[in-house]
């Protein structure tokens, strides 16, 4: 359920479609590999700084810099945990941290809205993890720290 659903070669100085909504051709250097597209089911627990559940937040993890956008997106249930299914999920071999760029954002677009770097987590739920995002353990924290 959770295969690769596109694969493209991209080697050389050669302009590699981004797969967003604008469609731009983006620059790919010589170092990275193939662009492969997932599917990945994503499971967060959130916690306040107290250590307490929080409920009812907005989840979404988003791609900044391959095609920009939020790639799935979930709300926090009365436990702190958010499940939801993120597609569209590109991986640049050879290329992480450099040409994609996942971030796990808590809350809206408030002041107390925190964004996660996770490029390694999404990297690990891609190649090792067989398409599930576990970041639970530890729970991501909202609010004061």
């Amino acid at each position: 359920m959770r295969n690769v659903i596109a694969l493209v070669g991209c080697m050389g100085a050669v302009a590699c479609q981004g797969g967003g909504d604008s469609g731009d051709a983006m620059p790919v250097e010589s170092a990275c590999g193939a662009v492969t597209q997932h599917a990945l089911a994503v499971e967060v627990a959130v916690v306040d700084a107290t250590g307490a559940p929080v409920a009812g937040l907005p989840v979404s993890l988003e791609e900044r810099a391959w095609a920009p956008g939020v790639r799935g997106e979930g709300t926090t249930d009365t436990e702190g945990l958010a499940r939801f299914d993120a597609s569209g999920v590109v991986a640049v071999e050879s290329c992480w941290g450099t040409a994609v760029d996942y971030v796990l954002v808590l809350g809206g677009a408030d002041a107390a809205r925190v964004e996660d770097g996770v490029n390694p987590e999404v990297r690990r739920a891609i190649v090792d993890a067989g398409g599930v995002l576990r970041l639970v353990d530890p729970p991501r924290v909202y609010g004061a720290r």
